[in-house]
């Protein structure tokens, strides 16, 4: 696909050519609904960390919340002086209590298979959104930093609630804006350089490894597994040096599309498939049980955890959609059809039979590297587009 094609199926994008004011028609208003998505994303995410934290028919959490530090470090299994140089501070209570319950939570194979399964949702979708943050154009708002602040919050309310509360939102309104107010520019924007890539996905990698290191530590060595469920709860902080990577803008049309971020999704996608079946085959045969016997959840934590899953996968399921609506703006405000056309039933349904096999994970590892590949290969065609993406973007969103 060396040619951007439009709507009427003629080429576009001649060389030399910039869009026009005249090319740009006004969004119709209809196309506001689309932020009745990112509100259902809201509420479902509020539902589960509310009926999880705020109306738990267990009484655990809330009797942990009361505990002092020492006395939650003993409940750790940690001596009562072991860290006490933290309790002058604010928030004291937090890394005892968040140890406690993760070690409630990796005591038996349904905790960690839910773990697993959150584990697996979360990394690929993670990768694209690195990715996007390096490109040139993007806002502070969508940067790392953003959402290094948005994943910390969600170690403490749930990533299931954070995304959709805090991120999904931002993301709707830059993406609809950049699509009704400059059509004509390909999306997604040009991808990072090859160094760039590499840095991330060295970055992403790290933080699994923290992940990794709570799933095998056992919550009887005590020491060990406070640094190890440390490292995972702090594991956002290991994407600060990304923030030093400043976006390269394209000078030039490269020989071939820039297709790295596409292949690290993809691998990362198949990756996922085994950690996902892992996941299942640890913690279906208790879930069938409680569904069977009604027997309830063993803890607190597994139960906050199973509907932190959902949420999160519903989620991303609700980004799909939402990009499906903005690519349809974008061609209906003049823009050029960089994506074939889908209908509503390939992505929502038949779509969902590879997240059932695969995971959400391999799902959206495959949705985002499909997308990178398309728009690289239309944009390896048309070189002044791929020279000025980025600053037509920063430049249209200074304007408005």
């Amino acid at each position: 696909m060396a040619r951007i094609i439009s709507d009427d199926s003629r080429p576009t994008g001649r060389p030399g050519r910039r869009s026009s004011a005249k090319d740009k028609k006004p969004p119709p208003l209809i196309s506001y609904l689309i932020f009745l998505l990112p509100a259902l994303a809201f509420a479902i995410g509020f539902y589960a960390h509310y009926t999880s934290v705020h109306a738990s028919p267990y009484d655990r959490l809330a009797s942990l919340q009361k505990l002092s530090p020492p006395e939650l470090r003993v409940k750790a299994g940690l001596p009562a002086e072991f860290g006490q140089w933290l309790d002058s501070y604010p928030f004291a209570k937090l890394p005892w209590l968040l140890d406690v319950i993760f070690g409630d939570l990796m005591s038996h194979n349904m905790g960690k298979g839910l773990f697993t399964l959150v584990l697996s949702a979360a990394t690929t979708p993670f990768a694209a959104l690195i990715f996007d943050a390096l490109r040139p154009g993007t806002p502070l708002m969508l940067g790392i930093g953003y959402l290094l602040l948005v994943c910390l919050i969600g170690q403490i309310v749930m990533i299931g609630f954070a995304i959709p509360a805090f991120f999904l939102p931002v993301w709707t309104w830059y993406t609809w804006r950049q699509a009704t107010h400059s059509p004509k520019v390909m999306r997604p924007l040009p991808s990072p350089p090859m160094p760039q890539i590499k840095t991330a996905s060295v970055a992403l990698g790290l933080s699994i490894l923290t992940a990794v290191w709570t799933l095998l530590v056992p919550p009887s060595s005590s020491k060990h597994f406070f640094w190890a469920s440390s490292a995972f709860q702090l594991y956002p902080l290991v994407w600060l040096p990304l923030l030093f990577i400043k976006p390269v803008e394209p000078t030039k049309a490269p020989k071939s599309p820039r297709l790295a971020a596409a292949n690290v999704l993809m691998l990362m996608a198949y990756v996922n498939i085994p950690i996902y079946w892992l996941g299942l085959y640890l913690c279906v045969p208790d879930l069938l049980t409680i569904m069977r016997t009604g027997s309830g959840w063993p803890d607190d934590i597994t139960r906050l955890i199973f509907y932190d899953t959902v949420a999160l996968t519903l989620a991303w399921y609700i980004m799909v959609l939402i990009q499906a609506e903005v690519d349809v703006r974008a061609l209906q405000c003049g823009g050029p059809r960089v994506h074939r056309a889908r209908l509503f039933i390939e992505d929502t349904v038949f779509g969902s039979v590879g997240a059932v096999l695969g995971g959400p994970g391999f799902g959206m590892g495959m949705y985002f590297a499909r997308r990178e590949i398309m728009a690289e290969k239309a944009r390896w065609g048309v070189q002044p587009d791929f020279a000025t993406a980025g600053k037509e973007v920063k430049g249209a969103e200074g304007k408005k």
